[in-house]
C-alpha cells in the first residue's frame, strides 16, 4: 500500500476508509477463512502505521459463507 500512494496523505483527505478485508485468500494460500483474523489485523495495521487515524477505518466484512 505505501508503496503505491501516501497513507497519511489519503487519509488527510478523506473523512473515512473502507478496507475491504475479505476475499484475502490468493491462489497460493492455504485453504481457510475468506478473510483470517491475522489477515484483518495486518490489513488495519498496516493503515494504523502508515499514519492513518483508527477512527477513519470502516472494516467491510464477509457476510456469506
Amino acid at each position: 500500500m505505501g508503496e503505491s500512494y501516501s497513507i497519511s496523505s489519503v487519509c488527510q483527505n478523506l473523512d473515512l476508509v473502507n478496507l475491504m478485508t475479505y476475499d484475502m485468500q490468493w491462489p497460493y494460500t492455504t485453504t481457510g477463512p475468506n478473510a483470517g483474523y491475522n489477515q484483518v489485523d495486518n490489513a488495519a495495521a498496516a493503515w494504523i502505521n502508515g499514519g492513518c487515524s483508527a477512527s477513519k477505518l470502516v472494516l467491510g466484512l464477509a457476510s456469506y459463507g
